[in-house]
């Protein structure tokens, strides 16, 4: 192996890396947003459903698709 090879199979391994970070933290981001603002979006939308579902007995996950 020469060091041409060697500087191709670091940087592949580090291309692989960092969209394997990329990938971590932006489907991070998408379930806290999607978490965070769908009761904001339900009370604007349907305020008497959104007052049901805060009731903690319930257990309900609002998703928007």
């Amino acid at each position: 192996m020469n060091a041409k090879e060697a500087v191709q199979i670091i940087e592949n391994a580090w291309c692989l890396h960092r969209d394997r970070q990329m990938f971590r933290l932006l489907k991070h981001a998408v379930c806290a947003a999607e978490h965070a603002l769908s009761n904001d979006i339900l009370r604007r939308l349907s305020p008497r459903e959104a007052e049901l579902l805060r009731d903690p007995s319930m257990n309900v996950k609002v998703k928007f698709r």
